[in-house]
């Protein structure tokens, strides 16, 4: 289900009206998850950042802000089994 939910929104950041509310960091983020759940460490590889604070400043808390990543394990931001 979240799979289809994450195709909903990839296609709705095509158009001009959500484009403009999604950051660049955000849209990084969706390219680099592709149809994956990556850990923190595998997004820093992937993004090529090498910093977990700039991986949430800069990725994480925009795009779960604006609801087009979820938590694996909510409420929990530093669980070992977040995703």
């Amino acid at each position: 289900m979240l799979s289809i939910i994450r195709d909903t929104l990839r296609g709705l950041i095509q158009t001009e009206q959500v484009r403009g509310q999604v950051t660049e960091q955000a849209e990084q983020l969706m390219i680099a998850l592709g149809n994956e759940t990556l850990s923190a460490k595998e997004l820093l590889n992937q993004l090529g950042l090498r910093r977990r604070p700039t991986l949430g400043n800069n990725c994480l808390f925009a795009a779960l802000e604006l609801g087009v990543i979820e938590m694996a394990v909510p409420g929990k931001l530093n669980s070992g089994r977040q995703k």
